[in-house]
């Protein structure tokens, strides 16, 4: 019996392949995506998005597993996860200037300095925080920050006008897609300004 020092390596084959690139039939998908998920939200809005792989994609438009109301991570998720092909031009047509609807006044709990939202689509930007009566302060009173399912963490800050809450009210608007019509989807060239959309 031999007996071994050192280190030993073995190899076992990743469950995960890598995209194969075609240089024809280029997918360019048309659909809607969580945007609220981005920093910048309507940056993604009717403009084509070049990805090559899934984590580019997901960056890009937002990911959500919900394929019923986002259409472009549906075709993400079958062109990077299922087919393994690359690249694909993303255009998301869901606007969050037009295409949202107003969220229904909420109580949240806080629990340890954190309450949580149990909604998808928010938009970070118009999420109005209350402890009581007084307004909150975003980045000031209270951070907020997206789950790994589109629902969102509200951390109050020490020493803010949060601070101690059991309880918070929100609002604000989510992103709603069955809001997107056709012509949102076809398009088109404004005569007077020249926009394309």
């Amino acid at each position: 019996m031999a007996i071994s020092h050192g280190f030993n390596k073995t190899e076992a084959e990743t469950s995960v392949s890598a995209p194969v690139s075609v240089n024809s039939g280029l997918q360019v998908i048309v659909g809607t995506a969580p945007v609220n998920l981005l920093a910048d939200p309507a940056a993604a809005v009717n403009t084509p998005l070049l990805a090559n792989t899934f984590k580019e994609a997901a960056a890009a438009v937002g990911y959500s597993d919900d394929f019923a109301k986002y259409t472009l991570c549906d075709a993400i998720s079958a062109s990077f996860q299922v087919m393994g092909v690359a690249p694909v031009v993303l255009i998301n047509v869901l606007d969050p200037a037009k295409h949202t609807t107003e969220m229904k006044t909420k109580s949240v709990q806080v629990n340890d300095g954190v309450a949580k939202i149990e909604e998808t689509g928010i938009l970070l930007g118009a999420l109005v925080v209350k402890k009581e009566t007084t307004a909150l302060v975003a980045n000031e009173d209270y951070t907020a920050s997206f789950n790994d399912d589109g629902t969102v963490n509200i951390a109050l800050v020490t020493g803010g006008k949060g601070d101690g809450a059991t309880t918070l009210t929100v609002t604000g608007s989510i992103l709603d897609p069955t809001k997107v019509t056709a012509a949102d989807i076809v398009g088109g060239v404004s005569a007077s300004t020249g926009a394309e959309t």
